[in-house]
């Protein structure tokens, strides 16, 4: 079986089973109203420069997105970042999303800090 080329400028690491992701990107449809699609799925892996976020939705490509990412899901709220992106990928088992807006010192702290955590 032939290997797929990895394209990737930036390295992305899996992440630990109980990340978690709220995402939330305009409605495909509704171009008039601002209604906004939220998605929650369990983060399979993230970078400095992007995430996936594994979920049965269906995302629009190259919409703005605001995301949560929730580090620790059995502690809500103790190791989470806040992000702006936009989707760049969709796979039958979730989507990708390149950063625009990141605290990276945050990232590095909310990855730091579950890695220190039983």
């Amino acid at each position: 079986m032939e290997e797929k080329e990895n394209r990737r400028k930036n390295t992305r690491s899996a992440v630990w089973d109980n990340v978690t992701a709220s995402v939330e990107v305009d409605e495909p449809y509704q171009k008039k109203s601002k209604s906004k699609m939220k998605i929650k799925g369990s983060v399979r892996d993230i970078g400095s420069q992007g995430v996936f976020v594994v979920s049965g939705e269906s995302v629009p490509m190259n919409t703005k997105a605001e995301i949560n990412i929730d580090f620790d899901s059995r502690r809500p709220g103790t190791l989470t970042i806040s992000a702006q992106g936009k989707t760049v990928r969709r796979s039958v088992d979730g989507f990708g999303i390149q950063f625009t807006k990141i605290n990276l010192k945050r990232l590095m702290e909310c990855i730091t800090g579950r890695m220190n955590r039983p």
